[in-house]
């Protein structure tokens, strides 16, 4: 049997090249995450990630992105994981199983979190990503106050330290930036920003941060 290519006319295949990537991408349910990873991370104890930078984190892989990283804030809602065999993710922060995993929380090793949860459009990453950045520890959700405020408009990713007389521990935070210019279209948007508004009831499963015990 031949190998050679049948002779058609290339004209009847209907969509392009992007088209096809977009089809086998994950689900807008499921995107990929923006993560500062500091010393508590099992990662940075090793020796394998910057401490402090902030990671491109894709499945099991994570890409260092570096000490700051520019961003859109595009929407945000509230989430509560609970992290295991089966992960549970809940968005009403009325329903009783998010009250529940926010109760949770506080406890050692209860493999729960609750926070804000913000889309991003990071536009120097390739030619533009959406992700997502999980505010989920306690100092995390008293900073994404700050953070939200800054929805709809650019900002540089850093981390910021925060010390009492005991100790000393890096959170995520933001400043302003108005130098973006890769700005994702309506098109491109606006069909992400409804998938992230309105997520299913069973999310995607979810892998856990890769963060020690958080403050």
């Amino acid at each position: 049997m031949s190998n050679e290519l049948i002779p058609v006319n290339a004209g009847i295949q209907k969509y392009d090249d992007a088209a096809f990537e977009l089809a086998i991408k994950s689900s807008n349910a499921y995107l990929d995450r923006l993560q500062l990873l500091t010393s508590n991370s099992e990662l940075c104890k090793a020796g394998e990630f910057p401490v402090n930078n902030f990671a491109l984190v894709v499945g099991q892989s994570h890409k260092d992105l570096g000490k700051e990283v520019d961003a859109i804030i595009l929407a945000w809602r509230p989430k509560a994981v609970e992290f295991g065999e089966t992960p549970v993710t809940i968005y009403d922060p009325q329903s009783d199983a998010f009250i529940s995993i926010a109760e949770r929380s506080a406890d050692k090793d209860s493999s729960c979190m609750y926070g804000i949860e913000f889309l991003l459009w990071l536009p120097n990453v390739g030619d533009g990503k959406f992700v997502t950045m999980f505010c989920g520890s306690k100092s995390a959700r008293k900073e994404a106050q700050n953070i939200k405020m800054f929805t709809g408009h650019g900002v540089t990713w850093i981390s910021k330290k925060i010390q009492t007389a005991k100790f000393t521990w890096f959170v995520a935070s933001v400043r302003e930036c108005s130098s973006i210019t890769n700005v994702p279209t309506p098109d491109q948007y606006t069909p992400v920003v409804e998938a992230f508004n309105n997520p299913p009831e069973a999310a995607a499963p979810e892998l856990a941060p890769e963060v020690g015990r958080e403050r």
